[in-house]
């Protein structure tokens, strides 16, 4: 509780100096005004053994408060070009809202920065009409640094995949095998592209990241997330074909499997014949006008970990949300499809409801997910009005997208644990009064 009373009496400095300015200043001049992380992690030349990030602690507090921000030293990486263009300008019409009140799930008054503080984030981006209303930056974290986006990453998978489907290069109802014959034998036989894109591929495949003898304990080791283990697969391309086991037939129903994402990105590599940082930058990034570089984290083959490893500045993030609210139409140009776009907030409810995720979001985040999808790597969140949908990522890494209130939303944070549902609760309790706010 102290940290967060030292953290607001700067944080209010800050705001009251903004107000008298008029907000004449650049909003990177508040980059690192609020500061309640762990400050002596990778401090010092050098730094302690006990305070320094490996690849054993970096995804764990206090240590992925510094990892996160600073991927490209924490492991091997590989760049997203944004193109030679010029930056295409994210126009400011500041609101101020960190004071605004609203009680939190357990029904105590807090307000949005108390709030911010209290779930982690780094950076919270708010655009609204275009115009970025909002933003925030906290623990050293600024508009040209990078922040890890863990599974929020996986939709801008999805979407160049959908943008490939609609150009002809690829074809969804092709099969996996027949993009990669390296996966004959494996769970994936029979699966289609759309299977894979929806995540209705029916792959024994468990999420617990702190099981070893989990699926994915495995697939980051193999995508050099963890240190590697002897007689454990030391690439993706290696591990990837190890998935023998199904848990249901294809196309049943959703099921949240990060190997897909990674299969996906397997597939658009062979199609195109790039790499999936190469295509990814030609087809979008650098149609954006994006102020930066984006980042993959890659494995020792020199693979994209499209599963997780996307790192982005916030802006930039919200830019790419901001395409997708005009309907792909951005910086002048058609960069993706819009009846493409479309599929981002559809979806089938009933296969979603019958997951173990699906009826997770609907039963603690009702009010957003009353009847959710998961569609193209998106997570749609109400297919009955197609109004909003999802960038879902772990440890509070979000891009969601609200045609009603033409809104993008992007928060980038290091939360104490993958999937805190109370901390998600009041996640979603501060959008919801954002977006009560902003309706006034």
């Amino acid at each position: 509780m102290a940290t967060i009373k030292r953290a607001l009496i700067v944080a209010s400095i800050t705001l009251i100096a903004a107000f008298f300015l008029n907000m004449s200043v650049p909003l990177a001049a508040q980059e690192q005004q609020i500061i309640h992380a762990d400050t002596s992690i990778m401090a010092g030349f050098p730094p302690p053994v006990e305070k320094r990030v490996t690849l054993e602690n970096w995804q764990h507090q206090p240590f992925n408060h510094w990892s996160f921000m600073h991927m490209e030293q924490v492991m091997r990486t590989a760049l997203v070009d944004r193109g030679v263009g010029p930056i295409t300008p994210l126009p400011k019409l500041p609101i101020s809202l960190s004071s605004l009140k609203f009680k939190s799930p357990e029904g105590k008054e807090i307000t949005v920065l108390e709030a911010l503080i209290e779930i982690d984030s780094n950076g919270y981006l708010l655009i609204k009409d275009g115009k970025i209303i909002f933003e925030y930056y906290a623990n050293g974290f600024s508009p040209r640094m990078r922040h890890l986006t863990q599974s929020a990453g996986k939709s801008v998978s999805g979407t160049l995949a959908a943008v490939l489907i609609a150009e002809g290069v690829l074809d969804e109802n092709k099969l996996v095998t027949e993009y990669l014959p390296e996966m004959r034998g494996s769970a994936y036989e029979k699966a289609t592209l759309r299977h894979v894109m929806n995540m209705t591929a029916g792959i024994k495949y468990s999420e617990d990241y702190y099981d070893p003898n989990a699926e994915v304990y495995k697939h980051e080791i193999s995508h050099a997330w963890k240190p590697a283990k002897e007689g454990m697969s030391s690439t993706l391309y290696d591990f990837l074909p190890t998935l023998k086991e199904k848990d249901r037939e294809h196309g049943v129903h959703f099921e949240y499997c990060s190997a897909h994402t990674d299969v996906l990105a397997w597939i658009i590599e062979r199609a195109t014949g790039s790499k999936l940082t190469e295509i990814l930058s030609d087809r979008l990034w650098s149609q954006l006008g994006a102020e930066n570089d984006a980042l993959y984290t890659v494995d020792d083959a020199g693979t994209a970990t499209a599963n997780g490893g996307f790192s982005v500045s916030l802006r930039d993030f919200g830019r790419f949300g901001q395409m997708l609210l005009q309907n792909g139409f951005y910086n002048g140009r058609q960069i993706v499809p819009a009846k493409v776009v479309e599929g981002f907030f559809g979806g089938d409810h009933a296969k979603f409801m019958k997951s173990q995720k699906g009826q997770l979001l609907s039963k603690e985040l009702p009010q957003f997910f009353s009847k959710g999808a998961y569609q193209d790597q998106w997570w749609a969140m109400d297919v009955e009005s197609k109004n909003r949908t999802l960038a879902l990522g772990s440890f509070g890494n979000l891009l969601y997208l609200d045609r009603k209130s033409n809104i993008v939303m992007v928060q980038l944070a290091t939360q104490r644990v993958n999937a805190d549902i109370p901390i998600k609760r009041l996640e979603f309790k501060m959008l919801e009064a954002l977006l009560a706010e902003l309706e006034k």
